[in-house]
């Protein structure tokens, strides 16, 4: 079954936003240990 453009530009959005989410909570974790300095250089 084909999907609709509007369908699938839905899903892009959701696998970016779950994308960001993991990327942002990654981020959150790692600089618990490290400064800032290299969490902004990763």
């Amino acid at each position: 079954m084909p999907l609709s453009p509007n369908l699938r530009g839905a899903l892009f959005m959701m696998v970016a936003m779950a994308g960001f989410t993991l990327n942002d909570a990654i981020t959150k974790y790692s600089s618990q240990s490290m400064n800032m300095a290299q969490v902004m250089l990763i």
